[in-house]
């Protein structure tokens, strides 16, 4: 819902139609909890809040490091464009997730079927006790698995566990380090950006750029960044003291700095980011199910192998007893 409704008011704004106008043209033309967010947005910017003081009090509509985007955006006179920015973003994260989970359906049902199948032959076998007992001792741990992951993310995203502490085991695991780091990348490069075309000091775009990587582990990462710049320190000490970046990404902004093009090439390098972010969540959204449903295949023919000796002892346990 968050990606649709805001690149529907950024093509609004686009047009040149004012917020207000905007708002009360979505509150009256949209549903369900669209109209909801439009009033209330409506009604703080007429009560003279901002667009992003009054989105900071609706509830589940933009993230801490969004707004300070949009507050970007809002200041630099290039809302819609942060707007369209953050629904695109969301889109790419939302695609990927379906994707992912299309990827696991047909391995979870395999591996449901690896479970059962030899299970009957259980129940025939020793009774329905021991079938029972049989599956909830292997599906169990796989259930478990999957709602401490889905417990910690959440706890995460409202802050319950510390992002610093998952984000720097994520960051190790191949595929899913790489792209946080790359997405990271990209939401600080293009706050940079929007920042400085609001016209803040280098060392207020730094800071509010770290808090828009949206982690903890890598706001932590920037912090050195951030001292040197408010000691007057060139900007490019700033981004060798963050291990975030990578040394081309460092050399460029240090050729940017000197030239005064700075703008220009942090929506190089967000762009850049960007585009390897959305490669590493292909490669993984292609990759990771196959690598589950080779895993899940072995598991179909242990419990086969399983299944086939069991038949067999008794069978001979059966041919003992007549001889």
């Amino acid at each position: 819902m968050q990606a649709q409704y805001l690149r529907k008011l950024s093509t609004l704004l686009e047009g040149g139609v004012p917020i207000i106008q905007a708002l009360h043209h979505l509150e009256t033309k949209s549903s369900g909890l669209s109209v909801d967010v439009s009033r209330k947005l409506r009604m703080g910017i007429e009560a003279g809040k901002s667009f992003v003081g009054a989105a900071a009090e609706v509830d589940d509509f933009l993230k801490n490091h969004q707004l300070d985007f949009v507050a970007a955006g809002e200041v630099s006179g290039r809302m819609a464009e942060s707007l369209k920015m953050i629904a695109e973003a969301e889109e790419r994260q939302n695609k990927l997730r379906k994707t992912l989970m299309s990827g696991f359906l047909y391995p979870a049902v395999l591996y449901h079927l690896g479970v059962f199948v030899p299970s009957i032959i259980t129940f025939a076998t020793k009774g329905l006790f021991w079938a029972l007992l049989e599956c909830i001792l292997l599906l169990f741990p796989a259930y478990l698995l999957i709602v401490v992951a889905v417990m910690v993310l959440r706890g995460r995203d409202s802050g319950i566990i510390p992002s610093s502490s998952i984000d720097r085991l994520l960051i190790k695991i191949p595929w899913i380090g790489s792209f946080l780091r790359y997405l990271a990348v990209y939401r600080f490069f293009i706050s940079m950006r929007q920042m400085l075309l609001a016209g803040m000091r280098l060392d207020e775009c730094w800071e509010k750029a770290s808090v828009a990587t949206g982690s903890d582990f890598f706001k932590e990462d920037l912090e050195t960044g951030h001292l040197l710049l408010t000691k007057g320190q060139p900007l490019s000490q700033a981004f060798q003291s963050a291990s975030l970046f990578h040394s081309e990404e460092v050399e460029m902004v240090e050729t940017a700095e000197a030239s005064g093009k700075l703008e220009f090439i942090f929506q190089h390098l967000a762009d850049q980011s960007l585009d390897e972010a959305h490669s590493v969540s292909q490669n993984m959204a292609k990759r990771l199910p196959m690598y589950v449903y080779y895993l899940v295949g072995l598991f179909m023919v242990f419990r086969i192998y399983l299944v086939v000796k069991s038949i067999f002892d008794q069978i001979g346990s059966v041919t003992e007893g007549i001889l």
